[in-house]
């Protein structure tokens, strides 16, 4: 095969159904992958009210699964540990002002907030608080942050561009300019944001989440912090904040003082946790309409019932008396 025929291949598993395929991160995070994956987080931004939770959950999940996949990496090759670590490390630039209170995710990981064209519709301060969330939540992780529409090119455009150099490495990189205005869809790329301009326009709200550490030693020391984070954090560390109306309210140590702990939605929107109901008759769930489809199992069971009632006659017949 000539230079010209090779064809970069790149992998690609969606787990859909929010939080409850995370028992499947088994299958594409391995031992054999780490060192070439990409994670990419899509929140729904038209279910406000789960998204703390749903973020959480499903980070630490990665978070546990990775962790899984290095320390079996410890017993065979340790230099796969001290890769992701390097890889890592180097994702945030050494003269960014958060280089030592910014805990970098293992792998390289883009937050994608999904249908914009709903959340552009909310009230302002409603998107404000939740633009300030992603932001912090992603800058806290290392992490890429973007806003996107099916329903708008040039924000399908710039998702593409995104996904097609965690991939491939294409191009000349991501897009390095950022839209941190939540009067326009968001676009941030790792490190090019920082908790200084994040406080600079957040209200002081905390959400009592923690957001898992790549690794122990890894910790930042509250110190570290950049000060006018760490004067809202005094303000409010030593109150107990309610997630939301039906959570028990959830105590704010200081050895969990952010930048673990992102500025968030709870106050605002108050937070729900998913629960997984299955229906009777999945079939008829109105989640997956497949018009053709549903026209044919609608025919195949009309015929159904006309068989059932033809026997049904039949049998009702065999059962009276014979009148001669």
């Amino acid at each position: 095969m000539s230079q010209l025929q090779l064809k970069d291949i790149c992998h690609i598993w969606e787990l859909a159904g929010g939080a409850f395929a995370t028992d499947l991160l088994e299958i594409p995070i391995t031992m054999e992958t780490l060192q070439s994956l990409s994670v990419i987080m899509v929140l729904d931004l038209s279910a406000p009210e789960v998204l703390c939770i749903l973020f959480e959950t499903l980070l630490k999940a990665l978070q546990s699964r990775i962790d899984r996949v290095l320390d079996g990496a410890l017993k065979n090759d340790a230099s796969i540990n001290e890769a992701i670590h390097e890889a890592s490390s180097s994702r945030l630039p050494n003269e960014h002002p958060d280089k030592k209170a910014v805990t970098p995710f293992p792998v390289p990981l883009l937050i994608i907030g999904s249908k914009y064209d709903i959340f552009q519709n909310y009230e302002p301060e409603k998107r404000k608080v939740a633009c300030r969330y992603l932001r912090h939540v992603a800058h806290a992780n290392g992490a890429s942050l973007l806003l996107t529409s099916s329903k708008n090119e040039s924000l399908i455009s710039r998702l593409k561009t995104n996904l097609a150099y965690l991939a491939f490495g294409s191009g000349s990189g991501p897009i390095k300019a950022s839209h941190t205005d939540y009067n326009k869809p968001l676009h941030i790329t790792l490190g090019e944001d920082s908790f200084e301009r994040i406080a600079k326009a957040q209200d002081k709200i905390v959400c009592p989440e923690r957001r898992l550490r790549t690794n122990a030693s890894l910790q930042p020391p509250s110190s570290r912090l950049p000060s006018p984070l760490r004067d809202v954090i005094a303000e409010e560390v030593a109150q107990t904040v309610p997630v939301a109306a039906h959570h028990q309210p959830v105590p704010m140590p200081v050895a969990h003082a952010l930048p673990m702990q992102p500025v968030a939605a709870p106050l605002t929107y108050a937070q729900v946790e998913q629960k997984m109901t299955i229906p009777e008759d999945p079939s008829r769930d109105p989640k997956f309409k497949e018009k053709d489809i549903d026209l044919m199992k609608a025919q195949k069971e009309a015929e159904l019932a006309e068989l059932r009632k033809r026997r049904q006659d039949e049998e009702r017949a065999r059962e009276l008396p014979d009148f001669d």
